[in-house]
């Protein structure tokens, strides 16, 4: 009896390890995703060093996928209920946009058998597996050495951001450089923004909360990534929400200081921004790329309602020449993978929401749990981009079907 209990409390430890060491392997990852990026691009489009990863996603990717594909497969059999449903919907996706795209690039017209059409499709495919492997693995508590680090990479970012500005244009003049192998401002925002929101998620004293969240959005309206802006500013109320229920008189207090000084700043500096490609936001309709894309999504209704059911794939690229001029909202589902993936995807997109939801509405925002809150801002968030600016292609929705998955997995009789 005293032999097979000791077999099962060394199976048990052994068992704690390998998970700590995926644990820690899933953060490592995502730095390298997301806060290591932006220093990485910072320093190319300087010229300090070469291009010696190519543009970076690709690689860590490739990495990441390597990592963790076989323990994903291995975990995936030991799943049920909530969790099993999101993955088994996940790998239905996966394999449907998979078997979509191979179908059309061996018999579809010429436009749809393009290389640049298939490397795009399958670079979605791609980064959905890597960032639902690193939100499925992630850990329930972050550590405190780690988020130390996002503070310290947030620090740098910062400091970049605000000694490389545009003095004229008053944006973020890496994300706008012309230079070869420069890149996107969106690239910049997007390690930002997820490297920021996984910090912000995890703070529990309401004041520095409300002076890490004024920071980020300077650092996110100078970049000049306007999706990103008005992601963060949509998951601000629900964030607040949940700070609300652990000290109702602070967050007040705390709300009306930083929406006085926000409202304050936006005042004084207005005559200088009012031309400045953020405040485009507040005529969005009226400026050259909001007529674009409204153009894009007339085209993609029409060709939606010429072929409900199976869509149009790759039509944006027949009507433009170009692989970047889609429909930039959850049309872009329905045109390129028909009604079904439409229905998968818009339905992976609403069970974090849920999941996490429910497990906030038991009380699971407690100190000792950061994983349901960190999917619950994702899930917001992404759901938020999908909505008004961003496409199927954009593979960041996938990280907060993981973390549902983590929370399932975790507390799944909870939910």
């Amino acid at each position: 009896m005293a032999k097979r209990q000791s077999d099962v409390l060394r199976t048990t430890n052994q068992e704690s390890i390998s998970c700590l060491r995926i644990e820690w392997l899933v953060l490592g990852c995502f730095f390298l995703l997301f806060p290591f990026l932006f220093f990485y691009r910072s320093a190319v489009t300087q010229e300090i060093i070469p291009t010696v990863i190519g543009r970076g996603p690709e690689f860590f990717a490739f990495v990441t996928f390597l990592i963790f594909c076989v323990p994903l497969m291995v975990q995936v059999g030991r799943l049920k209920n909530n969790g099993l449903i999101i993955t088994m919907m996940f790998l239905a996706l996966l394999m449907y946009c998979s078997a979509w795209t191979g179908i059309y690039y061996a018999l579809g017209e010429g436009f749809q058998q393009r290389t640049d059409v298939l490397y795009r499709s399958l670079s979605m495919i791609a980064g959905w597996f890597v960032l639902f492997s690193i939100g499925f693995f992630w850990p329930h508590r972050v550590p405190k050495a780690y988020l130390t680090l996002l503070a310290t990479s947030f620090f740098g970012m910062a400091c970049i951001v605000v000694f490389n500005m545009d003095s004229q244009e008053h944006i973020f003049q890496f994300g706008y450089s012309t230079k070869e192998g420069s890149y996107s401002y969106q690239g910049f925002a997007l390690s930002a923004a997820f490297s920021l929101l996984v910090w912000l998620s995890t703070i529990k004293n309401i004041y520095r909360f409300f002076v890490v969240y004024a920071s980020a959005l300077v650092v996110i309206f100078f970049i000049g990534a306007r999706s990103e802006l008005v992601g963060f500013v949509v998951v601000f109320p629900f964030m607040v929400c949940l700070h609300y229920k652990r000290s109702p008189l602070k967050t007040i207090i705390a709300s009306a200081v930083l929406i006085f000084f926000v409202a304050g700043g936006v005042v004084y500096a207005y005559e200088n921004l009012a031309k400045s490609r953020q405040l485009q936001l507040l005529n969005i309709t009226e400026s050259s790329s909001g007529i674009a894309r409204l153009d894009m999504q007339d085209k993609a209704l029409d060709a939606i309602r010429r072929a409900p059911i199976m869509g149009d794939f790759a039509g944006d690229v027949r009507d433009y020449g170009n692989t970047g001029s889609y429909a930039h909202n959850l049309i872009s589902a329905w045109r390129q993978f028909g009604i079904l993936g439409f229905l998968l995807y818009t339905a992976l997109l609403i069970f974090p929401l849920k999941v996490s939801r429910k497990l906030l509405k038991n009380n699971f925002h407690r100190d000792e749990f950061d994983l349901p809150i960190i999917t619950y801002v994702f899930s917001i968030f992404s759901l938020t981009l999908i909505l008004v600016s961003k496409t199927i292609f954009w593979p960041l929705p996938a990280f907060a079907w993981g973390l549902a998955v983590a929370c399932c997995r975790k507390f799944d009789a909870n939910i």
